[in-house]
């Protein structure tokens, strides 16, 4: 019979062989700090030595080398060309009538205008930033929840379920490590099929069956099959009431993370701040190549 360390050594064991694969090192979330194959990224966990990389003075040097590989600005590059077009468009407009009519500039706009409307276009901004940090911070909670809880049930497994009942132990914590990976491809709509290598790696070929005939959330598959398999080493005497009550509650919170997950994914930032925004800072810059000419008239 294995004790509780070698258990525990053998699940640690199991969760650095996935952790190993292709599979699991995820380089796809969006808004990463640099290029997304890098360490700094918002994807990873980070470490002391992460972040003496990135108080580093060399950091700006990197900026510069991999601001081409920027993924924001990949991500704004179609308005940014229209945008650069449009003040490329204004500013020959009013050369050409300059050259051939003596009248420079045509296309033209007070500042003033502009400048009023800069300050509402802050307001709108910063509202729609604080609520964006406020989602964040709570989803941050929330993942860091996720692992304490995750441990605290393996620990309970682990130190009151006798070692005869390696198998049930064993399958618990393959549960536990797969969770994150079934949550987030839920919230992100990914495909199941990854997902489900990466599961086959985890579970047995049985579970994973069962598990993905589940069809509406696999997450919560896997609360119930937890569930299920505490209740019976409970029923069978092999779990005291007080380490069952202990790890039903830590269920009971897993349920509420994936609930909070759900509404951060489902319900977004109100898009009242994402439309007058969007339209006030399109007007806002397509009207700033008209008030630049202004103002190199007046200069």
């Amino acid at each position: 019979m294995q004790s509780a360390p070698a258990l525990y050594d053998a699940v640690c064991a199991d969760v650095a062989a996935v952790l190993a694969t292709e599979v699991a090192r995820d380089n796809s979330m969006p808004g990463a700090l640099e290029y997304t194959q890098a360490v700094l990224s918002l994807a990873r966990a980070w470490t002391r030595e992460t972040w003496d990389k990135h108080r580093s003075q060399y950091r700006w040097v990197r900026f510069i080398q991999g601001w081409w590989k920027s993924t924001v600005l990949r991500a704004i590059r179609l308005p940014l060309l229209c945008f650069v077009f449009w003040a490329a468009a204004v500013l020959v407009f009013n050369r050409v009538v300059w050259l051939l009519c003596d009248r420079f500039p045509v296309l033209r706009l007070p500042m003033t205008p502009l400048s009023l409307q800069a300050a509402s276009i802050g307001l709108v901004m910063v509202f729609r930033t604080n609520q964006t940090n406020d989602r964040f911070r709570e989803a941050q909670k929330s993942v860091a929840q996720l692992a304490a809880v995750e441990r605290e049930i393996l620990q309970m497994i682990l130190v009151h379920v006798p070692s005869d009942q390696a198998h049930v132990i064993s399958l618990v914590s393959r549960y536990l490590a797969i969770f994150g990976w079934i949550l987030k491809a839920e919230l992100w709509d990914n495909d199941k099929s990854e997902i489900e290598s990466l599961t086959l790696i985890v579970l047995p070929k049985d579970e994973v069956e069962w598990l993905f005939k589940q069809h509406d959330k696999q997450s919560s598959a896997v609360i119930f099959r937890l569930r299920a398999l505490s209740g019976g080493l409970y029923k069978s005497g092999h779990l005291d009431k007080e380490a069952f009550k202990f790890i039903e509650d830590d269920l009971a919170k897993l349920g509420d993370i994936c609930s909070t997950c759900s509404r951060l994914a489902a319900f977004p930032i109100p898009p009242s701040y994402h439309r007058h925004g969007s339209r006030s800072i399109v007007l806002w810059i397509g009207a700033l190549p008209f008030a630049i000419e202004a103002g190199l008239l007046i200069s």
